[in-house]
């Protein structure tokens, strides 16, 4: 084998890695070409119109503000020529950013600006429509119920990089168009120039601006920075990075008027020598998990409550309690009970409203709220012939502008059993193509067999022109066993016949038993899926893994009621 052959896939794993390898340094253009190398040829605004400024966002450039920044952006990706932007580049991402920024009908509570571990907060399982449906983690929606967010995380952001995007259109959107006039944004950046160097001083100088960025366009906005999170990597860098910018903002943060907030929450990762990570809140030792994301909404909630109570003139928000599950039958209506309260005012001076995650099963036409004072009811009517699961978010707004919110989970579905794929053998019409053995009889959870996979990369199907309707099913059940080993990272994609639609990740298997694994099928119905007839598992195969009583869970209107 040639030794390029080697050395390509190898530099290209690198480059995926977190930060990918630093890049060497690129020759400096002429000056006649980029003109003052601090200053940009359009230093603001969105969309970009100078040639010249094309030209120099497609550098891989050392990034500036008044000097030198560590960091880098990767490469624009744009067609100096025709300003065309290449899929997948950061270009991309910022101005699909910015078309939902054109998009919002009303300002978000809170703004979230940061790197990859900020843009988890959002649910990316769409395939190819992270940016289009993003859905909070839970530990979002259970610690801060009454804040709606955007996100403007991006992966492999720094300092610099945040920053240009802010003053190109990332707060304001295109020619200024977006409402945004949130109470609070939230600041996490600085881990990725860890990667490449130990220049605090002007990582943190990187964060001020950031900050001060945010009270320049948003005047009213007050800003919380939080410090870096501990990490495996670069871990010694951390505490001096912190430090640093906990320094560069204290003038800042001693100054009431500035609204700006510095909290470091980083002792909560750590155990109690207060070294050694907390690794059980990590899927990599660095990005949070679902329990490393609680974590952080539990330590931060008490300042972000107290920083949304001072926008609001210490005034509390009103409350709003609903049921948080209902079921109902096809074609018929189903009234849910409200009670609502406001010590800031009269209840009846509350506007409640009602929005659906999914019109295609409820419309807005299909949600009408009735009653007065603080008892209402929401009467909710599917649309013909309908079934399937909408999240519906209530409202209760009083004249300050101040809202509570609560997300009802609604399943409207006539009575049916569980749809079985796999018991002791394929049923209902499904079968495999390729892959596990059917007829394992190690490891059985129930009956006489399993699936035994030795590779994790193979697709259940069902029979030709077959399927489920995806109307009549809220998630995908089965039991997985980790065998020997355990810890196997799985994906499961939801397929049509034109392959795969959808993605979720899978827990993943413990050793030596078998774990009960549920995906809800939230990515496929907000896709647009309606039949559902294929069924991939995908991972790194490395060891036997055991799959057993495959089922499709139905969307049973009897499970509970208002």
């Amino acid at each position: 084998m040639p030794t390029s052959a080697i050395i390509f896939p190898i530099l290209a794993f690198l480059l995926l890695l977190p930060g990918g390898l630093p890049a060497a340094e690129p020759a400096q253009p002429a000056a006649a070409e980029l003109g003052d190398p601090d200053r940009e040829p359009q230093p603001e605004g969105w969309p970009l119109t100078d040639p010249a400024q094309w030209a120099y966002v497609n550098l891989r450039f050392k990034e500036r503000f008044d000097i030198a920044l560590p960091g880098r952006y990767q490469a624009a990706n744009v067609d100096a020529a025709t300003g065309a932007v290449l899929p997948s580049s950061w270009m991309n991402q910022h101005a699909t950013l910015i078309a939902r920024l054109d998009g919002l009908t009303s300002s978000p509570d809170i703004v979230l600006i940061g790197d990859s571990i900020t843009q988890n907060w959002g649910n990316t399982a769409l395939m190819g429509k992270s940016l289009d449906a993003i859905r909070p983690v839970p530990a979002w929606t259970t610690h801060f119920p009454n804040y709606l967010f955007f996100n403007l995380g991006q992966a492999g952001g720094s300092q610099p990089a945040m920053l240009w995007r802010l003053k190109h259109g990332g707060l304001k959107g295109t020619h200024g168009k977006a409402v945004m006039d949130p109470q609070l944004a939230i600041v996490n950046l600085g881990v990725n120039p860890l990667i490449a160097s130990d220049n605090y001083a002007q990582m943190a100088v990187g964060t001020r601006r950031v900050a001060e960025e945010v009270r320049r366009q948003l005047p009213g906005c007050r800003v919380l920075v939080l410090a870096v999170y501990p990490t495996a990597r670069k871990a010694e860098r951390v505490a001096p990075l912190n430090a640093a910018v906990a320094k560069e903002l204290k003038p800042l943060t001693d100054d009431p008027t500035s609204l700006i907030t510095y909290l470091d929450i980083g002792a909560h990762f750590l155990e109690t020598d207060g070294v050694t990570l907390k690794e059980q809140y990590f899927h990599d030792r660095l990005h949070p998990n679902e329990l490393g994301y609680e974590v952080i909404s539990r330590a931060i909630k008490p300042t972000v409550d107290a920083l949304m109570l001072q926008a609001y003139g210490g005034r509390p928000f009103p409350t709003i309690a609903a049921p948080t599950e209902v079921a109902g039958a096809r074609n018929a209506p189903l009234h849910i009970p409200i009670t609502v309260e406001d010590t800031a005012g009269a209840a009846d001076e509350l506007r409640v409203s009602a929005v659906s995650d999914l019109p295609a099963l409820v419309s807005e036409e299909g949600l009408v709220v009735s009653g007065q004072g603080g008892q209402r009811t929401l009467t909710l009517m599917p649309k013909a012939d309908q079934g399937g699961v909408a999240r519906i978010r209530i409202d209760a707004t009083n004249a300050l502008g101040q809202t509570a919110r609560q997300e009802v989970l609604v399943t409207i579905g006539d009575s049916l059993p569980p749809l079985v794929i796999y018991g002791d053998r394929y049923e209902n019409g499904w079968k495999a193509n390729g892959g596990p053995d059917p007829d394992n009889t190690a490891q059985v959870r129930t009956g006489a067999k399993s699936l035994k996979v030795t590779h994790t990369d193979f697709r259940i199907d069902a029979a030709k022109g077959g399927g489920a309707d995806i109307r009549n099913y809220r998630s995908v059940t089965f039991w997985m066993h980790g065998g020997d080993t355990g810890g196997q990272k799985l994906k499961l994609y939801l397929c049509q016949l034109g392959g795969p639609f959808a993605v979720m990740p899978v827990p993943p298997a413990d050793k030596g038993t078998y774990r009960k694994v549920t995906i809800p099928l939230d990515a496929f119905r907000h896709a647009g899926g309606t039949d559902l007839n294929g069924l991939m598992l995908k991972g790194a195969g490395t060891t036997n893994l055991f799959i057993d009583d495959l089922t499709l869970d139905p969307c049973n209107p009897t499970r509970t009621t208002p």
